[in-house]
């Protein structure tokens, strides 16, 4: 689904690598209270108690912030508008929060909260992962020199090349889509959610709209710079390429070249999955280019991808992917490149911290986030 690129080979944590994302401390407050985060403090619409919360808060020098970027009466608003216009039952956004604290300070702070009797759960998320190449095969391709000749005036066609495109087994049979009406995405918009992407690339200048939620991280020609950096702009401009390459006679074809591309970077993943679901219709989609350390990864901590898994295991984005579902937006989800086998009874389990209505999404007797898992 995505170019690849290797894993990091020292130990430590994710931000001391270097990725753009850290533990995210995450609060879900129950229904009844009727929680409100304000810049004046924390309150309540229907007056419940909230004293305790608020003495944590100021005592802690914290902050409670609604997680999906909006406040809790637009988000109940939205929510209800999407309900009484598509029938769809949408999650209750409003109740999600979230808490900037440093690192070492976010599990205490989510043990204290989960004693309150307005909080329904407290959880620390794993930093979020573009899909790495476990083996070697990328580190010799990133290693490679420059060749010292001077590059073609044109770019060779390389669609040849671009296997994926044939029929099955070999690839998906775009080619044969191609000969269908709508076989090459036209009226179809796309959100790729990552990290970095290159659009002055001279293969996506037709249907790229670029940037459309946050802002790309920077390539860098400096071989000094952070090099991740590099790799997660050249992983999502590998992605968009292979979706939406221009159909030209040099370089690739994208799978569906006529629909219109834009993505969208991670900062708080279901922040970011509502804001692209914001910017989309019905029958538009969303690719989420991103993976999680599981609990079988936890168990045994180590500086690869073996363990990692779909982020719709975490109740958060579960809820985000549900309200991009529920206004019709088709939503494919990296898998994880943890090689785990997700009807594991591992994944049964619900971890501390998680709210007691929790359900394994993996788990087909449960109710599913209904995005596609590739």
């Amino acid at each position: 689904m995505a170019k690849k690129t290797k894993s990091p080979s020292s130990g430590g944590s994710p931000v001391s690598q270097g990725f753009p994302s850290e533990r995210e401390l995450i609060v879900i407050a129950k229904t009844e209270v009727g929680l409100q985060a304000t810049r004046e403090g924390i309150a309540s619409s229907v007056g419940a108690d909230v004293s305790p919360l608020s003495k944590l808060v100021e005592s802690e020098g914290i902050a409670l912030q609604p997680l999906f970027g909006l406040s809790e009466e637009r988000m109940q608003y939205r929510t209800a508008s999407l309900a009484a216009e598509t029938g769809e039952e949408v999650p209750d956004l409003s109740i999600y929060y979230h808490i900037e604290a440093p690192d070492e300070r976010l599990d205490a702070l989510a043990e204290s909260l989960r004693q309150l009797d307005v909080v329904e759960a407290a959880y620390v998320k794993p930093p979020g992962e573009p899909p790495m190449e476990p083996g070697e095969t990328i580190e010799v391709l990133n290693d490679m020199q420059p060749k010292v000749e001077e590059p073609p005036v044109v770019t060779p066609n390389f669609t040849p090349r671009q296997t994926y495109l044939n029929a099955a087994p070999v690839g998906i049979d775009a080619r044969y889509a191609w000969t269908v009406r709508g076989g090459r995405g036209a009226g179809v918009k796309i959100i790729d959610c990552e990290w970095g992407w290159n659009f002055t690339h001279e293969d996506l200048l037709q249907n790229s709209i670029g940037v459309v939620v946050g802002t790309s991280m920077s390539y860098s020609s400096d071989p000094t710079a952070n090099t991740n950096a590099n790799k997660y702009v050249n992983h999502g401009t590998a992605v968009v390429g292979e979706i939406s390459g221009d159909r030209n006679s040099f370089g690739v074809t994208g799978i569906c070249p006529d629909a219109i591309v834009g993505t969208a970077r991670f900062g708080n993943s279901a922040q970011t999955i509502r804001q692209a679901a914001d910017k989309l219709r019905r029958g538009d989609i969303i690719l989420l280019e991103i993976h999680r350390a599981g609990p079988r990864h936890n168990f045994n901590p180590r500086p690869d991808q073996r363990g990692y898994i779909a982020i719709e295991w975490w109740p958060d984005d579960f809820a985000a992917i549900r309200y991009a579902i529920s206004k019709g937006i088709i939503v494919v989800e990296a898998a994880g490149n943890g090689a785990e086998n997700l009807d594991d009874a591992l994944y049964n389990t619900r971890p501390v911290g998680f709210p007691a209505s929790w359900r394994n999404p993996f788990n087909p007797a449960n109710p599913g986030s209904s995005a596609v898992v590739v």
